[in-house]
């Protein structure tokens, strides 16, 4: 049974027409098909058609194993930013909008577009399509950062300049926040030596956790080629540690500027958190190397410019291909902007 979930100001003629198109074509199929305006009268075993987001998103909190498809016909977001007049309306309600429409792009059984033009449009401001299947990278903030901070550092126009520029394939950009604590503390209550044990101690998150996760709720390509691992600072140490330590998931890193002691490089450099150094060696004899590994650092770097130098030194000596260069510079967040850019650009 297809049953169409409607609202309150769902029904106007553009809708019905569309709806009759629709129920014609099941009926031909042998489909029985109805027209429902309560979540009640669903069960779960209904295929149920939604046409808005928001109608979507109130079938799916109900039930979230229901099967729904959902109809896009109109561009709500923009919408929003011609009928309101008041600034806090408008952006309240554009972003609104977009979370639920890329929500329920994600996780639709099937989506319907108005036309082929509204369907460029969705790929267009979402760049998703469950039809296809996508590489992934996963970014690591440093100490005091969020998961936001790649929105700062302008991640995704980054990545999309380079799918344009580049002809690189589309790729999904993971950012999470690294630092958790199960007392509740926050970063400031924690030295920078206990701080880092907190940050290293992701990896079980990250891999048992956060890439299942990934790989079960979006349509992504599985191996190692298809996985990079990047970030900046502290990020950076746990993005270079992840990736040696994890050759079979991650196949590409970036290193921005990143802190030391995921490897001994004979430096005598300062360890920190509470392992001493991460691994002993970052390629074991007989495994494999990154296929791109991309160290940038600030040449007035006053924290991280000498453990990169280190890192590149170490890793010239064991014969790791790699890239290093300096950007003009402190521990700042341009020479991450950069070598994000350079890292995106060489990868997938």
């Amino acid at each position: 049974m297809y049953k169409f979930y409607l609202q309150d100001g769902d029904l106007n003629e553009a809708t019905s027409y569309y709806i009759d198109i629709i129920s014609r074509a099941l009926l031909q199929q042998g489909e029985q098909v109805e027209k429902v305006f309560s979540l009640k009268v669903i069960s779960p075993t209904d295929k149920v058609i939604t046409i808005q987001s928001k109608a979507f998103f109130r079938v799916w909190l109900k039930n979230p194993k229901q099967y729904i498809i959902n109809w896009y016909q109109g561009i709500v977001p923009e919408e929003a930013m011609c009928m309101f007049e008041d600034s806090l309306s408008k952006y309240a309600r554009k972003y609104l909008w977009r979370f639920l429409e890329y929500f329920s792009l994600c996780k639709a059984k099937g989506n319907i577009f108005v036309s082929e033009a509204m369907w460029r449009h969705y790929q267009h401001i979402y760049g998703y399509d469950k039809s296809k299947s996508y590489p992934v990278v996963y970014l690591l903030h440093g100490m005091s950062g969020t998961y936001e901070d790649y929105r700062v550092l302008g991640a995704r126009p980054t990545a999309q300049n380079i799918v344009y520029e580049y002809n690189r394939n589309d790729m999904i950009l993971v950012s999470f926040t690294v630092f958790t604590d199960v007392d509740g503390k926050q970063e400031s209550d924690y030295g920078f030596s206990d701080l880092t044990a907190r940050y290293d101690a992701c990896e079980n998150d990250v891999i048992n956790a956060l890439i299942p996760y990934i790989n079960s709720h979006y349509s992504t390509k599985i191996g190692r080629e298809y996985t990079g691992i990047a970030g900046y600072s502290l990020g950076g140490r746990e993005a270079l540690y992840l990736c040696f330590a994890h050759p079979d998931i991650f196949g590409y890193v970036g290193a921005f500027e990143p802190v030391g002691g995921v490897v001994n490089t004979g430096s005598g450099e300062t360890l920190y958190g509470n392992r001493g150094y991460l691994l002993s060696e970052l390629v074991k004899e007989g495994g494999e190397a990154p296929l791109l590994t991309l160290i940038v650092t600030g040449d007035e770097d006053p924290y991280c410019r000498v453990s990169s130098e280190n890192y590149s030194r170490y890793m010239t000596e064991h014969s790791i291909d790699h890239i290093f260069y300096y950007r003009h510079g402190g521990h700042e967040a341009g020479v991450w902007n950069n070598g994000l850019y350079n890292f995106l650009r060489r990868i997938f």
